[in-house]
């Protein structure tokens, strides 16, 4: 047989194959819950990935970053499928192929081969141990994750190559199997198309979840759910403007942000329970049941996302229930030599703050948002919200709160990002909206603006590119850590304008008016929009 023709077959076989193993894998984690070598590698991938890059994509993707994130990572997976692929005509020729069981032989030893190196060296290098000894499902799982996969890919190759007459020697699979694992792989493709789209689509469409995992969906032990709007009625009289931000984020548009390429951690809170641990003189652990009795407190709180650009609508406020951390680290016996107090999250993240941080009597273990259960894209069974910080240290899913006695660089602290998480002064217009045709007159700007636990104390709007400022006015806000509305009137003049916007926090320190990317530390500068007046 020709070289070239056994090189190109093996290389197409090896990305038909590749497809059928990324589909199988894709299948296994989301209806079993096995990991793919993209959940494994996944640390390693975005470590790789450059922080402005990053931050590049969540500022402009948002969203859509997941997705086609994973749909380059499928790619990929497949191109390494057919340089695989280049080596079977070599194994296939071998004295095994003469066995009347060649083909399904030779596949199980070419899986055995790829999935010894990728447990022996691959595994170790992405920080997950040899075989997995590192990974969350244990060694067992992965190894027998790594073994089907790998055995999918090489019995497709072995076909394809069998089905081309490559090698001469090969003992060929009758038509009817061929027909069947054709089939097989056809049909497997196309549900795990169907299951990866519902997962990654799903997840940020916008709906609220009501429930956990499975049956744990109704597990409340006395915490009563509410499903109807929030109850507290929308803002009156002259905030009644279209288009402004309502005081409080429906759950369905409250802003979503995750490190997880797949999908996010599922938890049932009957088998959920937090542990505190390190330098305390009592080490804790409390079953969901134990968080509910504690002494509850109840707040608005604002969340930003340090990806939040200038302008952007990566911040929400909601109304939140829960436990204050305060109260935790004071029953486990906080020792004062606490530098950072860490927590952890069940899908691996992790961030710190300092003691003095955990101890403010604002930070809090929720588990409630807008009178229902904390959704599963919000943390639940429970999250940490802390004053003053960006979303990066208000993790979500949380598992173990950790005292420790030196610093600690988290998840994206390890990728370049701000270890000190303090919100930037931020104004927003949100009317009119940035290059709107409006009318001659009088016209109402109106947006937001956020301080973190600072405050806000004044909003100033410039129609004349910033050479004077008006005082707009300002609506009393729900809470210290929630947004101001503001609102301010304009006798538009015909012709094109710009609109400036700047704040004050509580302390008398006018925001940042120079922009600064997101990376690494959270964007500022002044909101500016450009309209036509006709």
């Amino acid at each position: 047989m020709g070289m070239g023709r056994a090189r190109s077959t093996g290389l197409f076989a090896g990305m038909v194959g590749g497809i059928a193993m990324a589909s199988v894998q894709v299948i296994g984690r989301f209806s079993l819950g096995t990991p793919t070598f993209f959940d494994l590698a996944e640390n390693s991938i975005t470590r790789a990935i450059p922080p402005v890059i990053f931050g590049y994509l969540l500022d402009r993707l948002q969203f859509s970053a997941k997705p086609l994130l994973f749909g380059g990572l499928i790619l990929a997976q497949v191109f390494v499928g057919g340089l695989l692929g280049l080596f079977w005509p070599v194994l296939a020729d071998s004295r095994l192929t003469r066995h009347q069981h060649g083909l399904p032989l030779t596949s199980l030893v070419y899986a055995g081969v790829l999935s010894m190196v990728t447990g022996l060296v691959i595994l170790p290098i992405v920080g997950q141990g040899v075989f997995g000894t590192q990974a969350p499902n244990g060694p067992i799982v992965v190894s027998l994750t790594l073994l089907i996969g790998y055995a999918i890919y090489a019995l497709v190759l072995a076909a394809i190559f069998d089905t081309s007459g490559i090698p001469a020697r090969t003992t060929r699979l009758d038509s009817g199997r061929r027909r069947l694992l054709s089939s097989a792989v056809a049909g497997t493709v196309l549900i795990a198309i169907g299951d990866a789209a519902l997962h990654l689509f799903g997840e940020n469409s916008g709906a609220p979840a009501t429930t956990a995992s499975g049956s744990s969906a109704n597990f409340a032990t006395g915490l009563t759910l509410v499903t109807a709007a929030y109850p507290l009625p929308p803002p009156a009289g002259d905030w009644m403007i279209p288009g402004l931000s309502s005081e409080i984020t429906p759950v369905k548009d409250f802003y979503v942000v995750s490190k997880n390429l797949f999908s996010d951690p599922h938890l049932d809170a009957r088998r959920w329970s937090l542990q505190i641990d390190g330098l305390v003189d009592h080490r804790i652990q409390l079953t969901y049941a134990n968080l509910l009795s504690l002494p509850a407190v109840e707040f608005y709180q604002t969340l930003e996302c340090i990806s939040n650009e200038i302008g952007g609508d990566l911040i929400s406020t909601a109304w939140w229930r829960g436990v204050r951390l305060k109260d935790l680290l004071t029953m486990a016996g906080a020792n004062p030599r606490t530098v950072k107090v860490v927590f952890h999250a069940a899908d691996d993240y992790a961030d710190s703050v300092p003691l003095a941080v955990a101890l403010d009597p604002r930070a809090a273990l929720v588990y409630q948002m807008n009178r229902a259960l904390l959704p599963v894209e919000h943390g639940y069974p429970a999250r940490i919200l802390v004053p003053g910080r960006y979303g990066i240290k208000n993790v979500k899913w949380v598992t173990r709160i950790e005292l420790v006695a030196e610093d600690f660089k988290g998840y994206w602290q390890q990728r370049g990002w701000t270890d000190d998480g303090r919100i930037h002064t931020m104004s927003r217009i949100d009317v009119p909206k940035d290059h709107a045709l409006v009318n001659a007159g009088r016209t109402t700007i109106a947006g937001i603006a956020f301080a973190g636990d600072r405050g806000i104390s004044r909003v100033q709007i410039s129609v004349d590119e910033g050479k004077t400022w008006q005082d707009a006015l300002l609506k009393p806000p729900l809470a210290s850590l929630a947004w101001r509305l503001w609102q301010y009137q304009w006798d538009a003049p015909p012709g094109n304008g710009s609109i400036f916007v700047q704040a004050t926090d509580g302390t008398g320190r006018v925001q940042w008016p120079l922009p600064q990317d997101t990376v690494p530390d959270g964007a500022t500068g002044q909101d500016v929009h450009v309209v036509r007046v006709k």
